[in-house]
C-alpha cells in the first residue's frame, strides 16, 4: 500500500483552512484542506493518507468519523480544537465517547502534535489537563479481570497506536483487536460509543503505562 505523508484537513472556513495548512507545513507536511465533507472523504478513499485532521466543528457528526475510519482504517485521525472553542471544553469528553479519533490537540499545538506523530511518538495536549482523575491513586475497577492479551492491547492504545497499528504490531487480525477492545471496555466499565476506550486510554495514559510496565 502506498503511504501518503501529506495529511488531509477538514474545516468550515477558508481562514481556518489557511491556518491549518500553515501548521502542517511547519511540521514538514503539505496538508490539503477541504471545506466539503464529500471531497474530504473522497480524497481519504483515494489516497489513504497517514493523517486526517478535523476541527471540533464536526464533533457532533459521529457518522463522518466512522466513515473516515471505514474508508481509510490506517489513517491516524486528529481532532483539532480551534481557539474560539474554549466553551466546549466541558462538552468535549462526552463527544469523544461517540467518535473515532486517535489524537486531540489545539490549533496552536497542531505543528508539535504532527511532528510527534510522524516520529511515532505520542502527543499529550494541554486539553488533557482540563480533565481531572478523581481516583488517580486507585486501580481501575475491573483491572484484575483483564487478561495479559487485553493488557497488551490497552498498553498499545495508551501508547497512541490505532486499532490497525495494534493488529500489525501484535500480529493479530483487526477483528481480534476489536473483540479485545470490547472486552476491555466491558471489564473496566468504559461506557459509550466506539471512541470511548480511546478516550479512556488518552485521559489515563500515564497511570495505565505505569501499571502496564
Amino acid at each position: 500500500m502506498q503511504w501518503i505523508m501529506a495529511p488531509i484537513l477538514l474545516c468550515r472556513r477558508r481562514l481556518t483552512a489557511m491556518l491549518l495548512t500553515s501548521s502542517t507545513k511547519q511540521a514538514g507536511l503539505n496538508g490539503y484542506a477541504h471545506l466539503s465533507e464529500t471531497d474530504f472523504i473522497a480524497q481519504a478513499l483515494a489516497t489513504k493518507p497517514q493523517f486526517a485532521i478535523l476541527t471540533h466543528e464536526y464533533l457532533e457528526q459521529a457518522a463522518l468519523f466512522a466513515e473516515l475510519r471505514q474508508r481509510s482504517p490506517h489513517t491516524h485521525i486528529v481532532l483539532c480544537v480551534l481557539p474560539n472553542a474554549s466553551a466546549i471544553n466541558d462538552r468535549l469528553w462526552p463527544y469523544l465517547d461517540t467518535i473515532e479519533v486517535d489524537s486531540i490537540c489545539t490549533l496552536d499545538e497542531l505543528t508539535d502534535c504532527l511532528r510527534s506523530l510522524v516520529a511515532d511518538g505520542f502527543y499529550t495536549s494541554t486539553l488533557l489537563a482540563t480533565y481531572t482523575l478523581s481516583r488517580a491513586q486507585e486501580l481501575f475497577p475491573g483491572w484484575q479481570e483483564l487478561t495479559q492479551g487485553e493488557r497488551r492491547i490497552l498498553q498499545k492504545l495508551a501508547e497512541g497506536q490505532t486499532g490497525p497499528q495494534i493488529a500489525e504490531t501484535l500480529f493479530i487480525s483487526p477483528k481480534t483487536v476489536n473483540n479485545h477492545k470490547a472486552k476491555i471496555a466491558l471489564k473496566l466499565n468504559v461506557c459509550g460509543g466506539p471512541g470511548s476506550l480511546v478516550k479512556f486510554s488518552l485521559l489515563n495514559r500515564e497511570r495505565l503505562l505505569a501499571l502496564l510496565q
